[in-house]
């Protein structure tokens, strides 16, 4: 920077103020100093930026994966969200971090990389953000329930689970199978939940085997869909906790020739857009993920600005969105099931 100043012939807070693009600064003075910094190749250390008390511009994000088209969906948001705040995005997984946040956080903290973090980590956040808090980095939670000590933003699994089963029941069905999501997650015990007290109210067939585990992914809910279909008295209908593992159900429809909604009815959560060029069609629960997003980011800048604020929690509200997947119940009958019809990992 002195080199910049020396080069435009300035003070070194000019050229500090020209840099953070301050706008006291004549306007001849602020070209002389942007051609010296395009000259000499200088470039802003954010580290540095950051303990002079400047902002870096980058949100740093961190998911389970990228293999979640859920994750990837609303890593897109985000990234939306930020632009729109002239915020930048730094990307991270847990895939191969194993149980080393600190290091993680030490990372952050030392290079001064980004203004806070956002977590998209259902059911695992809670190694990282209790490092993130011990290292004092603003951090918001998102799909994750309340917490005392964290921004969080969630959407309402509840109320979305309840409409698709009362739309099921509004279509006569009474024997309806449930492929569920990952119980560490506050959604797949959320939806679980829901629709466990919405088969009682609408006096659906409780039989255990309606109820089978799931993880929200595609080749375990096709497995757990054969098995679904396999049994004595199949089901007219299945809820899939996730969209995903809705487009594994219907692909194991297709592979034991059941028509959908003909002979048997399917229903997603989450209103990805994979849930609209699916066929059919898919009837899936939405949740607003670019609200999601873009609440996530407003707590976060909102924790940068004011890090000593009481913890805020947003409950965005779902609808049901009904396409082609789903249509008047039909008895069921025996579906032959080979072994070989089953997927592995």
């Amino acid at each position: 920077m002195e080199e910049v100043a020396e080069r435009a012939g300035v003070s070194h807070s000019t050229v500090s103020r020209v840099l953070a693009d301050h706008p006291n600064v004549h306007g001849d003075t602020r070209s002389r100093v942007l051609l010296a910094v395009e000259e000499l190749g200088y470039v802003v250390h954010p580290g540095a930026r950051s303990l002079a008390g400047g902002k870096r511009g980058i949100i740093g994000v961190m998911v389970l994966d990228l293999t979640s088209a859920y994750i990837n969906q609303v890593v897109q948001f985000l990234d939306a969200a930020m632009m729109a705040e002239d915020y930048a995005m730094l990307l991270g997984t847990t895939r191969n971090r194993g149980n080393e946040p600190g290091e993680y956080t030490r990372q952050l903290e030392a290079e001064g990389l980004c203004d806070g973090v956002i977590l998209v980590l259902p059911g695992q956040h809670e190694t990282f953000s209790s490092a993130l808090s011990n290292r004092s980095i603003p951090y918001v939670l998102l799909d994750h329930p309340f917490s005392p000590h964290a921004d969080s933003v969630l959407a309402d699994n509840k109320s979305g689970t309840y409409q698709a089963v009362a739309h099921l029941a509004d279509l006569g069905h009474r024997r309806v199978g449930f492929v569920g999501g990952l119980l560490s997650t506050a959604a797949g015990r959320d939806r679980e939940e829901a629709f466990r007290q919405a088969a009682v109210d609408f006096n659906f067939d409780q039989d255990i085997e309606l109820f089978v585990d799931g993880d929200f992914r595609e080749h375990t809910a096709y497995d757990a869909t054969i098995k679904l279909l396999s049994l004595d008295s199949r089901p007219s209908a299945i809820f899939a906790s996730a969209d995903a593992a809705a487009i594994g159900a219907l692909a194991a429809c297709r592979r034991l020739g059941l028509d959908v909604p003909g002979d048997i009815s399917v229903v997603g959560f989450d209103d990805l857009p994979i849930s609209k060029t699916a066929r059919p069609a898919l009837t899936t629960v939405h949740q607003p993920l670019g609200v999601l997003a873009e609440r996530g980011v407003d707590l976060l800048l909102r924790r940068i600005a004011d890090p000593d604020k009481a913890a805020e929690h947003i409950q965005l509200g779902t609808h049901l969105v009904v396409r082609e997947s789903t249509g008047p119940a039909h008895l069921g009958g025996v579906v032959s099931v080979d072994d070989d019809e089953r997927v592995e990992d």
